[in-house]
């Protein structure tokens, strides 16, 4: 929160001299959201059975996950260049 938060917020007050900022992007937003909130869930529910200990095929799941979520992020970039 801090990585990102901060200098995020020093660009928006210093950078644009206090004056709103109207240059954010968003499209395909709701979607992240949307597979992050689908993803934490699928975090939690095989999590709470396990007492919270994260084994190796829960990485592999994760793992799984997360190239399928750069597969739609590549897939949308695609489409909306060509």
């Amino acid at each position: 929160m801090i990585g990102l938060g901060v200098p995020w917020l020093l660009y928006t007050s210093f950078g644009t001299h206090f004056k709103p900022y109207h240059g954010l992007r968003n499209e395909g937003i709701v979607e992240s959201v949307i597979i992050m909130g689908t993803v934490c869930l699928f975090f939690i529910v095989p999590m709470i059975p396990s007492g919270f200990v994260l084994y190796k095929w829960h990485g592999w799941v994760f793992i799984g996950l997360y190239v399928m979520y750069l597969a739609f992020v590549i897939g949308q970039v695609y489409l909306q260049k060509g």
